[in-house]
């Protein structure tokens, strides 16, 4: 029998052409570890865009976050939808395009978190402060809370703690009111009374650095210079940290006076 590649061809077109979608929804073709992956990616998608609105606004109360879920609606409301949706296959499928477009919410949303100004209660007239990372601030209540932003983009507070001497998770930075940002001789004395920096939050282990409250690096973010670093400077506030904690002298007893002439 002679080869016939035109029947060949045909019967390959057929044998190997894509499968048809099945126009089954998400609720019924989905398998059951598929229907809660998607329903987790649908919840974070819409956190994620929640979360945006918010920054776009540049506030994050009540009012704020009902004018987002009025637009986008709720998250149970996205489920529901994803989930009348068509259930595809395949590398633009369903569960593929929701963790594409997870991904590229949450990188947008960390930058937009950088970028954006975060607001915080002032006790001056003034207004509100912005805070910023890495930044230092003394609350209205004399608290030491540490600014630092976590990998999400978010800020988040550490707050100095007197019992366990170190900075501990503090939630609510945005509620709390007063927040003033800590100057250079503020760290200082923070740094000589509790022997750890306030800038860096770590404990102070150097002489020099013990003596002025706050290590070169650290300083250098307000000074612009690391003066401790100065081997003069170092032999300057050394003697003056040896005057200070040098034990005061003994007291002289007193002779009582007599009548000798001598």
């Amino acid at each position: 029998m002679a080869y016939d590649p035109t029947a060949s061809t045909a019967y390959a077109s057929v044998r190997y052409a894509p499968r048809p979608q099945s126009a089954r929804t998400v609720a019924d073709a989905a398998s059951v570890k598929q229907l809660s992956f998607i329903e987790d990616m649908v919840r974070e998608i819409h956190r994620l865009q929640v979360r945006e609105l918010e920054l776009a606004q540049g506030e994050h109360d009540d009012a704020t976050r009902a004018l987002a879920l009025g637009t986008l609606g709720t998250a149970d409301d996205a489920v529901r939808v994803q989930m009348s949706q068509t259930f595809t296959y395949g590398e633009t499928g369903t569960i593929n395009r929701l963790i594409a477009a997870r991904n590229r919410h949450r990188k947008l949303a960390q930058e937009m978190a950088r970028r954006a100004p975060v607001t915080a209660p002032s006790a001056s007239v003034a207004g509100p402060v912005v805070l910023e990372a890495d930044q230092t601030y003394r609350a209205a209540d004399g608290r030491v809370i540490r600014v630092v932003r976590g990998q999400s983009g978010h800020l988040y507070g550490k707050v100095w703690t007197p019992d366990t001497q170190s900075f501990e998770y503090l939630p609510g930075l945005l509620r709390i009111p007063g927040m003033v940002l800590m100057t250079l001789a503020e760290v200082s004395a923070f740094g000589q009374q509790t022997g750890q920096c306030c800038v860096c939050c770590t404990p102070l282990t150097d002489t020099v650095s013990i003596a002025l409250g706050i290590g070169p690096v650290c300083e250098s973010r307000y000074t612009g210079k690391a003066r401790s670093r100065s081997a003069k400077y170092r032999a300057a506030v050394l003697a003056e940290y040896a005057a200070r904690t040098a034990p005061a002298p003994a007291d002289v007893p007193v002779v009582p006076a007599t009548d000798a002439p001598f």
